[in-house]
């Protein structure tokens, strides 16, 4: 049997396993707050992101998120961080501490967080936005493509990446980068192994777009997994590149 298919024969096995994560609250302060609507926003600020102030502490989380080579689960762990901060009345998780290590079956994020609660929508909001926008891309007439696949099975698959018809860069296992993007508009990134998977994006000058990678099952190589993702997410997963990746935290 060839490596390539022996590869392929564990990535179906794993892709069988579903993604885990779970809670737990280490720590309550003395404040009480009402429970908040179950669809009430709730602000994420990273490990290097500044808490606003008058924020008041409400409870310490702890736990970790464990994902298969076809799911990448920080953004389920942040789910369930946001429905335990509602149901104690926070508005905001603060991570603390994120951490990953690789496993047979992918990629496990192990975090602290703190949920707190502030009554200032509206510098929220305005925070938000100032997050979000780079501060170097202002005015810029391009825009940023962060791309990133985690370490997993199915190792030695790797496919070219596309933006229309020009190829932007080869996404390997363990593997990320920054592409800049001078064409404004609708357009498509695509991939192709056994199958072509395509995504449209809509290039905004002074923005930035997170594409997080993966492989999932086929019928004999694989497919191509492709998704973008929130800022938020997007910058958080890319934290744990840091040391290699041309992606630089502000």
């Amino acid at each position: 049997m060839s490596l390539q298919r022996i590869s392929m024969t564990l990535l179906c096995l794993v892709g069988l396993v579903s993604c885990s994560s779970n809670l737990k609250v280490l720590m309550s302060s003395d404040q009480t707050t009402k429970a908040l609507p179950y669809d009430a926003k709730v602000y994420v600020y990273g490990v290097y992101d500044t808490l606003p102030k008058k924020s008041i502490h409400i409870a310490e989380l702890s736990g970790s998120a464990k994902s298969s080579v076809t799911t990448s689960d920080y953004s389920s762990f942040i789910e369930k961080a946001k429905e335990k901060a509602r149901a104690v009345g926070a508005n905001i998780i603060k991570v603390q501490k994120h951490e990953t290590s690789n496993t047979l079956t992918g990629i496990r994020h192990s975090l602290d967080v703190n949920l707190y609660h502030n009554n200032t929508i509206g510098l929220l909001e305005e925070e938000e936005k100032q997050r979000i926008q780079n501060p170097n891309l202002i005015n810029a007439d391009f825009a940023l493509l962060h791309v990133y696949r985690f370490n997993g099975l199915g190792t030695i698959i790797s496919y070219n990446l596309k933006l229309g018809d020009s190829t932007i860069c080869r996404v390997k296992n363990n593997f990320c980068t920054t592409i800049k993007i001078t064409k404004k508009g609708l357009n498509n990134v695509s991939a192709r192994t056994e199958t072509t998977v395509e995504l449209p994006i809509d290039v905004t000058f002074g923005k930035e777009y997170f594409l997080k990678c993966t492989m999932t099952t086929g019928l004999l190589v694989g497919r191509p997994r492709m998704e973008f993702v929130a800022p938020e997410i997007g910058r958080a997963e890319l934290y744990t590149f840091n040391k290699y990746c041309p992606y630089h935290i502000r």
